[in-house]
């Protein structure tokens, strides 16, 4: 699907839509206070799934007992802000040209295709998270190597659960063998990261559920897709066939999520923008670490801005940057000039700076900027943490390097370690 690459041919965006594990409370307040089409297509959702008993805004505040951490309350989450986030670049005149969704993001990325109404979306949504709540106990864990590699130390119970990137992917199964998969992985010098997840989704620990939501998707209307949906399910192009058999749909919970492959369908060139629809920054260290770093990926939310509007300013400015010209006079706050870079303050932070910028050949790097948005790779972090060890003497993990993703927030860590 790659198209050519001159530099003055037209812009080919693309939207990624994440799935379970980005959700975070407070996710959507901010932006419903300055977007009035986000405000109105979230509304929208929740009005809707008061009807399930779900109070969506209580939820996303904090005000409700329960919070995020449900998969029957994380998904109707995830799915509504994201929808909210289409909607609002879809009233700046900022359209996708293709989609793709990794895992419960392909339903949000086929509801945007018009394979099935929103009202029917959300109620497909909800009885998904339920049916998957109800799944027996199990762990994710997230690999800095490729699904080959992995493979031959798999428990007989285990699965890889995604397919990342050529240098990540994710197991599922068993907490007891996910435990010892990591142990022997590590053996080898391979890392990992335990995933939020209690469940083993996408593995066949879910098969029994394929059945109850086969009938769920067979209760609505399911139409062929009016866009171009890259499948995280085949990898390929979303068929009018596939779109409307309710198997297809209910098997995705059961089988791997193939994004490397749908990436490689879409392919890239110049002209490709990577547009990242969702609550934290994620999919696009996949996409660089396929195409390379030089590829373009923006983020509409990031934990490098104080708010979720200070991101989507910075995320239309980037996209004006990379040669959007879709009506850009209907975006609003777009800065007058590209973000200032925050200096360092503390000796933690200059030698932070230096170690980051000589990492990821940036020369100048603000203390607030995101490491994997500045194009860092699962395997530069590996990299930055056996440096930041070596330099500080210290015993920083992985996992706090995707925890604390800026120069401020390690070298607090760091500070408060020693």
């Amino acid at each position: 699907m790659a198209t050519g690459s001159a530099v003055n041919a037209p812009r080919r965006i693309v939207f990624l839509f994440p799935g379970q594990g980005t959700q975070k409370l407070g996710m959507g307040l901010n932006l419903s206070k300055t977007e009035p089409e986000f405000a109105s297509a979230l509304h929208a959702c929740a009005t809707v799934l008061s009807g399930f008993g779900i109070d969506l805004e209580a939820i996303l505040a904090g005000t409700a007992d329960v919070g995020l951490d449900s998969t029957s309350l994380a998904q109707p989450a995830i799915f509504a802000f994201e929808w909210a986030l289409a909607a609002m670049w879809a009233s700046k005149s900022v359209l996708p040209d293709v989609m793709i969704g990794h895992s419960l993001g392909g339903i949000v990325a086929a509801a945007r295709a018009n394979v099935m109404s929103l009202s029917d979306a959300l109620n497909v949504v909800v009885a998904r998270g339920r049916l998957m709540e109800r799944a027996p106990p199990g762990a994710m864990t997230a690999v800095y190597a490729s699904a080959s590699e992995v493979a031959p130390y798999l428990g007989k119970d285990c699965a890889i659960a995604s397919t990342g990137s050529p240098v990540n992917c994710a197991a599922s199964g068993p907490t007891s063998e996910i435990d010892q998969l990591e142990a022997r992985l590590s053996g080898i010098g391979i890392h990992t990261r335990r995933l939020r997840a209690a469940k083993a989704f996408h593995s066949p620990f879910m098969s029994h559920l394929v059945p109850d939501l086969e009938r769920e998707f067979g209760a609505i209307r399911l139409s062929p897709p009016s866009m171009t949906v890259v499948s995280s399910v085949t990898g390929r192009v979303l068929t009018a066939e596939e779109a409307v058999a309710p198997h297809y749909w209910a098997d995705q919970i059961a089988t791997p999520v193939r994004f490397l492959d749908s990436l490689q369908t879409v392919g890239t060139s110049p002209n490709t923008i990577w547009l990242e629809l969702g609550p934290a920054a994620l999919l696009g260290e996949l996409v660089r670490a396929t195409f390379g770093q030089d590829v373009t990926t923006i983020a509409t939310v990031s934990e490098s801005h104080p708010t979720e509007t200070d991101s989507v300013a910075a995320a239309q400015f980037a996209l004006h940057r990379a040669g959007v010209r879709a009506s850009f006079d209907a975006i609003r706050s777009i800065p007058a000039t590209e973000p200032s870079i925050v200096q360092p303050r503390t000796p933690t932070e200059h030698r932070l700076a230096r170690l980051w910028s000589a990492m990821l050949g940036i020369d100048e790097v603000g203390i607030r900027d995101d490491f994997f948005e500045l194009g860092g790779s699962s395997l530069q972090a590996i990299e930055v943490i056996a440096e930041v060890n070596e330099l500080f003497d210290g015993t920083i993990d992985l996992e706090t390097l995707f925890n604390a993703r800026t120069i401020e927030e390690l070298g607090a860590c760091i500070d408060r370690a020693q």
